[in-house]
């Protein structure tokens, strides 16, 4: 096997999106209470009410969104009637805890105020990954048929599953990259330590895919 090298991850973008049981109406009357419960709550993160803002294009009642910008951790906080968003910018492994803190924090404040119902839940990973000594198109080469395909500057995978799915497809953003997108749909009982460790498993075997090296030792 060719020798595993460590990977160099940029622009790293994770999104959690949790789809509601039903709509937060009680959340959207004045005074709207996720912003009176969450602010709070968020100081400790170092937010302040310069820090929360709401989509001013509301064509509908799903375009309503209250958004905390968490700067401290590179996160934002997304609420609507029917859904709850976390993104997290070029977010690492050793950040993870934290992260977790505040996802479950906060989705614990809004279940016991505004009783926040979870009926799915969502996530999303996506970076670049430069190679090491060996060219991605030569590592991709072995895991498609290009004896069918022909002689490529890159080649790309996809994976489907019926709750997953993985792409492996070449940077536009960083010269010989590798551009991967993870993507798992968890029952809404999976708990946020659980979805961390099953995607953090999911970029493992892309990394290996990509004959590069773990992120984090187990």
């Amino acid at each position: 096997m060719a020798n595993m090298q460590a990977p160099d991850i940029h622009e790293a973008f994770f999104e959690y999106r949790a789809v509601l049981g039903s709509p937060l109406f009680e959340a959207w009357t004045p005074p709207n209470k996720a912003v009176t419960v969450l602010v709070p709550v968020l100081k400790q993160w170092g937010v302040t009410l310069g820090d929360v803002t709401w989509n001013r294009e509301n064509n509908s009642a799903k375009d309503l969104q209250v958004t905390f910008n968490v700067q401290k951790l590179g996160a934002v906080l997304k609420i609507g009637l029917d859904s709850l968003v976390f993104d997290a910018f070029n977010p690492d492994w050793g950040q993870a805890p934290q992260l977790l803190e505040l996802f479950q924090t906060c989705t614990s404040v809004l279940q016991a105020a505004v009783g926040l119902q979870i009926a799915s839940q969502e996530a999303v990973l996506t970076f670049h990954v430069t190679p090491g000594d060996r060219a991605f198109k030569e590592v991709m080469r072995e895991l498609v048929r290009s004896d069918k395909l022909g002689v490529a500057n890159m080649y790309a995978l996809g994976v489907y599953e019926s709750d997953s799915s993985f792409i492996i497809d070449r940077s536009l953003r960083f010269d010989g990259g590798a551009f991967v997108r993870l993507q798992r749909v968890f029952a809404a009982s999976v708990t946020f330590d659980e979805l961390a460790k099953t995607l953090y498993d999911d970029e493992i075997r892309v990394l290996k895919l990509l004959q590069l090296s773990e992120l984090l030792p187990k």
